[in-house]
């Protein structure tokens, strides 16, 4: 197979499996090799599931082989990070603390992108319990990023978005409260996508229950869309799941955006960005007025830096959380994470009552 399949869109190894002119095998092989020969360099992934993997994919070329009706995902090889269970597989959070913690069931997310047809080849890495922005924990060490081994890929969601920056699966599944996706997809030129709050269900329950989002990694929008449209949708086990339907995500893709009002702040009323970045950015904006978008400059959003009300409720969720491991396992924390201790100190904890 050519080089050129590592960077192909979703859809388009989609199209190409359902018309037999791909293996489900062979490029789920072709994932699980190209992950193994990375991680020495890349280290995208906590774990792999070789024999899972090629299982489900064996029964997806079955599938196709007998001219089934084929899931939205059929045969594409995918990840999931390690904030997200994982059936019968470990489940750690990035953390030595529940390094031999075993999901007992699938997280919504999981299941749905299984039954979708999608092949979920491993689990990726994750900062600590996503307690930072970059790639890096005491259980997996560092993730790199692709272009750059010396740089990071940004976090939590490192892995995900380095497994798919270097062509090893069309999209993964990441998480957001903070930026988790948005940071990575960023650091590596991915799409991603944060959506409305309950969009995608979240459970096991979220150290930050009113800030988790279950979002994907791709390496363009529409794929994200796709891999959103399989994922979405009410669940009961969580309370704060969107019973309504789920939006037609992926033609929305090719609806165009003339006439579209946006708002643009440079600042926020607060933040003082660097300049090269706010030079990209207001050419960004550019580019929306050439798509026939009026765009309206807005100067103060905030009166100040909300930052400490996201702290508040971050720290008290994972402060409670990991209220054990900090008590009793500290040692074995990263130090981003033993400072969740202020969430149990401060009285942030009375946020969650």
């Amino acid at each position: 197979m050519s080089a050129d399949l590592d960077m192909m869109t979703a859809a388009e190894l989609r199209s190409r499996l359902a018309a037999k002119e791909l293996s489900p095998v062979e490029l789920t092989k072709r994932a699980l090799a190209k992950a193994e020969a990375s991680q020495a360099t890349l280290n995208a992934f906590f774990f792999l599931m070789p024999d899972e993997a090629i299982a489900a994919a064996k029964a997806a070329e079955a599938a196709i082989v007998r001219g089934e009706p084929l899931g939205l995902l059929h045969g594409l090889p995918f990840s999931a990070k390690d904030l997200m269970a994982v059936a019968g597989q470990r489940y750690a959070s990035g953390s030595r603390t529940m390094a031999n913690n075993i999901a007992l069931a699938d997280a919504p997310a999981v299941e749905r992108a299984k039954a979708a047809g999608a092949i979920l080849i491993g689990k990726t890495t994750t900062s600590e319990f996503g307690c930072k922005p970059v790639g890096d924990s005491p259980l997996t060490g560092v993730t790199c990023h692709p272009w750059n081994l010396s740089k990071t890929p940004g976090g939590s969601s490192a892995g995900a978005a380095a497994s798919v920056a270097a062509g090893i699966t069309p999209f993964a599944l990441g998480t957001d409260g903070g930026g988790s996706v948005r940071i990575p997809c960023c650091f590596t030129g991915l799409a991603g996508i944060k959506a409305h709050f309950g969009r995608v269900p979240v459970w096991p329950t979220s150290a930050t229950p009113t800030l988790a989002h279950v979002g994907p990694v791709a390496r363009n929008i529409a794929d994200a869309a796709l891999l959103l449209t399989a994922i979405g949708g009410y669940d009961p086990r969580d309370p704060s799941s969107i019973s309504a339907a789920m939006p037609d995500v992926v033609g929305a893709c090719d609806a165009g955006v003339a006439n579209l009002r946006i708002a643009f702040s440079p600042t926020l009323g607060y933040a003082r960005p660097d300049p090269d970045v706010e030079a990209i950015t207001v050419e960004a904006a550019r580019t929306f007025e050439d798509l026939g978008c009026e765009v309206e400059l807005v100067e103060k959003v905030f009166d100040k830096d909300p930052a400490d009300l996201w702290t508040a409720e971050f720290y008290a969720g994972v402060g409670t959380r990991l209220r054990p491991f900090v008590e009793t396992q500290r040692d074995l924390l990263d130090p981003a994470c033993r400072s969740a201790r202020r969430g149990l100190v401060s009285g942030d904890a009375d946020v969650l009552r």
